[in-house]
């Protein structure tokens, strides 16, 4: 593939450069109307939110909210069943804490530093805290990036899990599209704990990285003509062939792998994995709206980065997961399923390649990010600040939205733990 983003406007390596300056340097959070985003008919030229720019910040603001709008989609439909009630629980009220720099803070003001859209703490199955901001809404969907993968390892692993999906399987043996390429010899296993040994760089600061190609493929943004890059995901994954090192034998976090995994799912099932999440997440754990997948030009999901869900939807994954599995006491994913989830990952191999360094004895296990804490908790992260944290011993779901204007997540994971830290303890003295 030959990489290309020059004069999309998109400006991702500055803002992921940004991420190395103080939080001051960074624009305020604000919320899109209040900018007047997409405001009047026609509108003005400077505040119209296109394929083009909507991954510039605050112009991200709008997008993630609204994707439907900007490109084409597949609904994940969540049926005709009765939805699982989130109860109110005892509101949680204001507490201050000492943040990740050693400062006082309060948990509003942790929400407004990494640019919270919204956020939903269940503690034992109820709301003790619900908050929505920059036009989002409890019905808004919001575009998860990186947590849709936790959502396809979670699918993966249900199919493997009964049998009929084989985890020791070669991928080239499942999708013959990709023998002879970089994934053609490794397991499936390998690829839902991306420990393939690809050879795919994932640096938006590199500006001939293989992401920005891949990118283009994926239909997030146009590539002009006689641009020499992958016109779907199709061409972009059957365009890798070469290796890094030995699959199996350290852990690489590249999004390629997910959309691999899908394609898998799909040879495997023969059905699109908006379907198959239908049916075996969305619908039998209640879901309240639908959601959706965003698709590329042969209309194939975007497995690493493109669902589409409402916050309390988001929160009742959160919850089943948090409960083994089990939605009103009915199991959904299989406790094997949730068993081997649970277990994690190769630590040793987690960081021997790519420093890990606020990510200490983690491990990725299924497309979920296991941190092997005394909780067992684990999260879901998409990149600008789209994370789950689930908490099963204590039984806490933290669902978060957020619209960061710099492309990444790790630079935020102290100041996450240091509010969820604080945050568990306000429950659990009350």
């Amino acid at each position: 593939m030959k990489p290309w983003i020059a004069g999309l406007g998109l400006s991702l390596i500055a803002l992921q450069a940004s991420a190395q300056q103080a939080a001051p340097q960074l624009p305020p959070p604000v919320g899109w109307q209040e900018i007047g985003l997409m405001q009047g008919f026609p509108p003005a030229d400077d505040k119209r939110v296109t394929k083009l720019n909507w991954l510039k910040y605050p112009n991200t603001v709008y997008a993630l909210q609204h994707i439907r709008e900007l490109f084409p989609t597949r609904l994940v439909s969540r049926g005709m069943g009765p939805v699982k009630s989130l109860p109110n629980g005892k509101p949680l009220k204001e507490f201050t804490y000492k943040n990740d720099k050693g400062a006082d803070s309060t948990f509003l003001q942790f929400q407004r530093d990494t640019y919270a859209d919204a956020i939903l703490v269940l503690h034992k199955g109820k709301i003790v805290y619900e908050r929505y901001d920059h036009g989002m809404t409890p019905t808004t969907p919001h575009l998860l990036f990186s947590s849709t993968k936790s959502v396809v390892g979670l699918i993966a692993q249900m199919l493997v899990s009964d049998g009929k999906l084989n985890e020791a399987a070669k991928v080239g043996d499942i999708v013959p599209e990709l023998k002879g390429g970089a994934f053609g010899d490794v397991t499936v296993r390998d690829v839902m704990d991306m420990r393939t040994g690809i050879k795919f760089d994932e640096n938006y600061l590199d500006p001939k990285a293989d992401i920005h190609a891949y990118m283009i493929g994926a239909d997030f943004y146009p590539a002009p003509a006689g641009v020499a890059a992958p016109r779907n995901l199709y061409q972009a994954m059957t365009a890798l062939k070469d290796r890094m090192g030995p699959a199996g034998d350290f852990f690489n976090y590249q999004s390629v792998n997910t959309d691999v995994l899908a394609w898998i799912l799909r040879k495997t099932t023969g059905r699109t994995i908006s379907d198959l999440v239908s049916d075996m997440i969305w619908k039998p754990m209640g879901a309240e709206q639908d959601a959706f997948f965003l698709i590329d030009p042969l209309g194939a999901e975007v497995g690493s980065a493109g669902l589409n869900i409402s916050l309390r939807d988001f929160a009742r994954l959160g919850l089943m997961l948090s409960q083994g599995g089990k939605i009103n006491g009915k199991q959904i994913v299989s406790k094997v399923a949730m068993d081997e989830i649970a277990k994690g990952g190769d630590k040793a191999g987690f960081a021997k390649v790519v420093p890990q360094p606020t990510r200490p004895g983690w491990s990725y296990r299924s497309q979920f990010w296991m941190t092997h804490n005394e909780n067992g908790g684990f999260w879901t992260l998409g990149v600008g600040g789209q994370r789950m944290y689930i908490d099963p011993k204590n039984q806490l779901v933290v669902a978060k939205f957020s619209s960061h204007p710099v492309p990444g997540n790790a630079f935020t994971d102290l100041a996450h733990n240091a509010a969820y830290a604080a945050l568990l303890k306000e429950l659990t003295k009350r």
